[in-house]
């Protein structure tokens, strides 16, 4: 048996125990199958969230498209679509939309 030592913090994105925390967060049945993939996806569901973007590295994807980059989803922040507003996209607009993160 493993033990986990839970974090300080009750976040799952600065905390180093992210899995720990999402299983006790996520309303689902965890079983022997259950990944930390299904995990973070079910509790990006659950919190609203589209997907996830990465602001460094001008990377975003969705939950139904997640990680087709292949980079590590640890290093990103849960993000929210938005629609593509052309006069202020920095790819000139025609995308399908954008994952960002809350608006302040």
């Amino acid at each position: 048996m493993l033990s986990v030592k839970r974090a300080a913090t009750t976040s799952p994105w600065m905390s180093g125990c992210h899995c720990a925390w999402l299983a006790m967060k996520v309303p689902m049945k965890i079983t022997s199958k259950t990944t930390a993939l299904d995990l973070l996806l079910a509790s990006l569901k659950q919190h609203g969230c589209a997907g996830l973007y990465n602001r460094d590295l001008e990377c975003s994807c969705t939950v139904a498209d997640f990680a087709p980059c292949g980079c590590d989803p640890f290093e990103c922040q849960p993000g929210f679509q938005r629609p593509c507003e052309p006069a202020t996209c920095v790819y000139g607009g025609g995308c399908v939309c954008h994952i960002e993160g809350p608006t302040p």
